[in-house]
C-alpha cells in the first residue's frame, strides 16, 4: 500500500478514535496531535511531506488505548504495529 493510501487511512482510524482533524498549511511546524477543551484534534500540516504526516499520526495513534479494536487494513496495522488478541 502507497504511503498516500495508509496516511488517508490513518486519518480515519483517527476519527473513529474521537478525533476531530484539522488540515491546514502550518508552515512545516508539524502534524500533532492535542486535546482542545475536552476534544482530541489531530492537526495536521500539510506543509509536511506525506511521510512525515503519517509518521507523526501513527505516533499519536500508537498512543490510544483503543486503537486495536478499530477495523483497518492488515498493511496499516503492520505500519502501526497493532497487535489484535485471537
Amino acid at each position: 500500500m502507497h504511503t498516500v493510501e495508509l496516511l488517508d487511512e490513518a486519518v480515519e482510524v483517527a476519527e473513529r478514535l474521537g478525533f476531530k482533524i484539522h488540515q491546514d498549511w502550518l508552515g512545516g511546524e508539524g502534524t500533532s496531535a492535542c486535546w482542545v477543551k475536552g476534544r482530541k484534534w489531530l492537526m495536521i500540516d500539510l506543509a509536511q511531506s506525506y511521510d512525515d504526516q503519517l509518521a507523526e499520526i501513527a505516533f499519536a495513534l500508537r498512543g490510544e488505548i483503543h486503537l486495536a479494536n478499530v477495523p483497518m487494513t492488515s498493511d496499516l496495522a503492520e505500519y502501526l504495529d497493532v497487535r489484535r488478541v485471537a
